[in-house]
């Protein structure tokens, strides 16, 4: 059950980064201009605090997986990740073209972490 957090510590880690690479993989400074001053500030902020969050999931994943798994507060967590990526893996349905492979990539990889804090969660339990 702890390899499974480590697991998904690191993803969670990956996923920080990768959000922090967003304004220049995406060329926000030229894109987002399209945008009117408020959704551009909002689009950046919401990006900026997923960083925080999956790098507070990171560090709970690798740092903390005893307390995650014996505590009923960590239990709590192991549940809101799983559900938080369970969401996520709905949206991209919901929110993006389904007609590219990329888009498929995702729905996998957030089912993969739905898996692992889902699966920590139950075995938690006993």
């Amino acid at each position: 059950m702890k390899t499974l957090l480590l697991i998904g510590g690191f993803l969670n880690a990956f996923n920080a980064l990768f959000h922090i690479m967003f304004w220049k993989m995406f060329n926000w400074k030229e894109s987002l201009q399209s945008l009117d001053f408020l959704q551009r500030a909002v689009m950046q902020v919401l990006n900026i605090h997923l960083i925080l969050v999956f790098g507070l999931f990171a560090y709970l994943s690798v740092f903390k997986r005893g307390e995650m798994t014996s505590t009923g507060t960590g239990r709590i967590i192991l549940l809101f990740i799983a559900g938080f990526y369970l969401i996520r893996a709905v949206n991209q349905f919901i929110f993006f073209d389904m007609s590219y492979a990329m888009a498929w990539f995702i729905v996998g990889y957030c089912l993969v972490l739905t898996a692992l804090y889902g699966i920590s969660w139950k075995l938690s339990l006993n």
